[in-house]
């Protein structure tokens, strides 16, 4: 068994003229207009949108996850500790990074430069209009979580890229345990005010929890996840009313479920994510769907406030559907002895031996958790890099 390890490169350099006439046509056609969040292509995955979520959730408030970080806040400069607004979904690298993420599983290999030899800049650059671009990789990684938490967070040039204030955009590239992010400054993509949101796990059974971070310049009035029957009110998970992580637990639906994210801001001007169509989740199940859940204006009453006056409606408690260890039964690896078990008087979790004891130097924490966190020692690797555009 290895104990966790990573390793980092960051590259300070111009990178030459690149012609943006010489745009190749699939990324042309990458960054045809559709709507924010809308799945085209295949993209964004749930894996894709699983780890956006995670690095963002971490962009918005470092400092709340200091116990899941496999190091201690004290290897964070104080840039680093200071909260980021969210990273915006771009096709163009989410396509190039989600290839970089296939070419390094099918070939066995992780580095920034493609099994072909072309350089992390060559790749890059023809898919994004920016000014600026940065890469993280990994490999070995258990799930999204571990990688952007115990890894990539745990390395000072891996965080580096991922709490840089320029970074505006970003493409995440899963496959198996390979893992990329590129990202991006100075292309000029649209934001709305919802980044990105998921539901956990993949495939739920019977609880599923829905995440999403949000910035805006005032509060909202509230941020609900809308599904075909149901308006399920997110709560605060972390950050802030202006730039936080929110999330809510309800029962899963029998086959294929939808849902997005709708929000109505402090001003009342509402939106959603995706902006049309839905997310689906279900055994076998499409990503989206361009159908749109009605749950959220079922009650044209009380439209802002869409669970009142409704007895039968157990999603305006989430809390009382019971435990959800939200991520699923899926076999991630050898895993060590350790349980996990509610810290007495507070949110977080507390590491037990085999006996019950609490482990020595794993205290409980009131930060938030990972659902259904646990502790993976595995083979980790990772490297980033960074360059500009003259």
């Amino acid at each position: 068994m290895h104990l966790p390890a990573t390793h980092a490169r960051l590259v300070h350099v111009v990178n030459p003229e690149v012609d943006m006439d010489t745009l190749t046509l699939s990324y042309i056609t990458a960054m045809a207009i559709t709507g924010y969040g809308e799945v085209q292509d295949g993209q964004p995955s749930w894996a894709q949108r699983e780890l956006h979520v995670y690095t963002n959730m971490v962009r918005v408030d470092p400092e709340s996850w200091s116990a899941e970080y496999a190091c201690s806040l004290s290897e964070f400069t104080s840039a680093e500790r200071e909260p980021r607004a969210p990273l915006y979904f771009h096709d163009g690298l989410a396509s190039i990074a989600q290839s970089h993420s296939q070419d390094m599983s099918s070939h066995d290999f992780m580095a920034h430069e493609s099994s072909d030899g072309t350089d992390f800049g060559t790749r890059v650059w023809p898919w994004y209009s920016g000014t600026m671009i940065g890469e993280n990789v990994a490999y070995g990684y258990a799930d999204n979580w571990d990688v952007v938490l115990e890894g990539w967070m745990c390395s000072a040039g891996h965080r580096s890229n991922i709490m840089a204030g320029d970074f505006e955009d970003i493409g995440p590239g899963v496959v198996s345990r390979s893992y990329t992010q590129d990202f991006g400054a100075g292309a000029g993509t649209p934001h709305i005010q919802i980044a990105m949101g998921v539901h956990l796990p993949q495939t739920p059974t019977r609880e599923v929890e829905f995440l999403a971070t949000f910035e805006d310049d005032e509060a909202p009035n509230g941020i609900w996840v809308e599904t075909t029957d149901d308006c399920l009110a997110m709560e605060p998970l972390a950050g802030d009313d202006l730039r936080g992580a929110w999330s809510v637990e309800a029962s899963s639906e029998d086959g294929c479920a939808q849902y997005r994210f709708t929000w109505e801001s402090g001003s009342g001007i509402g939106g959603s994510l995706p902006e049309t169509g839905s997310y689906l989740y279900g055994d076998g199940c499409p990503e989206w769907t361009d159908e749109e859940p009605t749950g959220c204006t079922a009650d044209e009453e009380d439209p802002s406030d869409p669970n009142t006056e409704d007895e039968d409606d157990s999603s305006s408690d989430p809390e009382d559907e019971g435990g959800n260890d939200g991520r699923g039964d899926d076999d991630l690896g050898e895993r060590d002895s350790n349980t996990q078990s509610d810290c007495p008087g507070g949110v977080g979790l507390c590491l037990e031996d085999s006996d019950g004891d609490k482990i020595e130097g794993k205290g409980c924490s009131t930060a938030p958790s990972r659902p259904g966190a646990t502790l993976l020692l595995g083979a980790l690797f990772g490297l980033a890099s960074r360059r500009r555009r003259r």
